[in-house]
């Protein structure tokens, strides 16, 4: 960052006060840029977004399920003839991530809305805290400010609040391991397990942990897991987890062509049709299926290999975001994990340590 403490020809000389003039001109502007951005959100998009009363977004599909669940009706929808010309819009959660939500169902639609609204506000800002201390280990005024307009710009993020989805808190939990395993990791497999109930990426985490933590930590991933299967059973019915295996995972493995899918298995078999690999629709099978359920497992054990040496943060973080990216289907709302390992990336290399004003002239750099 020594553009900030390097004035341009257009100060007449290269004093320090000319060096703290340009200085202070980048940090206010980024600081009024940052501000902008965070009022955008909690001022404009957040109350609007509370005013909505349309099904018209993917927290429907929650409220919808736990209407299904109360009517005692299939919560799984089988899609035999599902192939990647089409997209997943039904109901795709394992059971415990239903049950833990079913105090919720004797809300009409509305107070329901409002209040997951409420919670995903709540969720970004603590995700935003986990960025800012992952940046900086530490959490102040604007390093937070900072981080959640950086967040909020970040591509998936905004998609993510105004479609009601639940990857705000997959984020936070996916984060706050990566700040356990910084911290010394007492409580990494814990955080990592939890969001895996609901999207397995982040349980490659838990297989990149450093095997001095196996001992405590897999038991934790253990317990977590028997918990929530049992959790998810009583509330929903054990029956219904046969009904997942049947509905999701075929669909899940198909992938999709659609535009906002950012998967990189799904990316080689775009370029396999721009090259001449001819699919109108219909189930995918043959080499491509063949790719799309190896590519899962292969990318992030790669991952894994290329990360050996890097510290257990850092490697954790990069092999469930890479995990993330080689499912066949990784929306755009997945990618803010991504910032996980950009922040630490960040404070490996000590970029944010220009953070106050340079001195002796601007000639020596933090």
């Amino acid at each position: 960052m020594s553009f900030l403490k390097s004035p341009p020809p257009l100060f007449s000389q290269n004093s320090a006060s000319a060096s703290l003039l340009w200085f202070l001109f980048w940090l206010w502007s980024l600081r009024l840029c940052a501000l902008a951005t965070v009022f955008l959100f909690l001022g404009v998009y957040v109350p609007k977004t509370l005013m909505k009363t349309g099904h018209d977004r993917d927290v429907a599909i929650y409220y919808t399920a736990l209407e299904r669940l109360e009517r005692n009706k299939p919560i799984y929808q089988p899609r035999p003839d599902y192939g990647p010309h089409s997209k997943p819009t039904q109901y795709l959660y394992l059971p415990p991530a239903l049950a833990v939500i079913t105090p919720l169902k004797t809300l009409e639609w509305l107070p329901f809305v409002r209040l997951w609204t409420l919670g995903l506000v709540a969720f970004f800002l603590g995700f935003a805290a986990i960025l800012a201390w992952l940046a900086t280990r530490r959490i102040e005024w604007w390093s937070f400010i900072y981080a959640l307009a950086a967040l909020w710009l970040f591509p998936g993020a905004a998609r993510t609040f105004f479609l009601g989805q639940i990857e705000p808190i997959l984020w936070f939990l996916f984060g706050l391991g990566i700040v356990q395993l910084v911290r010394g990791g007492a409580w990494a497999g814990l955080c990592f397990s939890l969001a895996s109930v609901v999207k397995i990426y982040s349980f490659w985490a838990v297989l990149a942990l450093p095997r001095s933590m196996w001992k405590r930590q897999w038991p934790i991933a253990a317990l977590v897991w028997g918990v929530a299967l049992i959790l998810g059973g009583v509330v929903c019915g054990f029956d219904q987890y046969a009904k997942w295996f049947e509905a999701v995972p075929p669909v899940m493995r198909q992938g999709t062509f659609n535009a906002d899918n950012y998967s990189l298995s799904m990316g080689v078999l775009r370029v396999a049709q721009w090259l001449g690999w001819e699919y109108a629709s219909g189930p995918l099978s043959g080499l491509p299926k063949l790719w799309l359920s190896a590519s899962v497992i292969l990318g992030p054990l790669l991952m894994l290999w290329l990360t050996r040496n890097q510290t257990p943060a850092l490697r954790c973080a990069v092999v469930g975001a890479t995990a993330s990216l080689f499912a066949p289907i990784c929306w755009s709302i997945y990618l803010p994990a991504l910032l996980c390992p950009l922040a630490l990336w960040a404070y490996e290399k000590n970029l944010f340590a220009a953070s106050t004003a340079p001195q002796n002239g601007g000639a020596s750099e933090a």
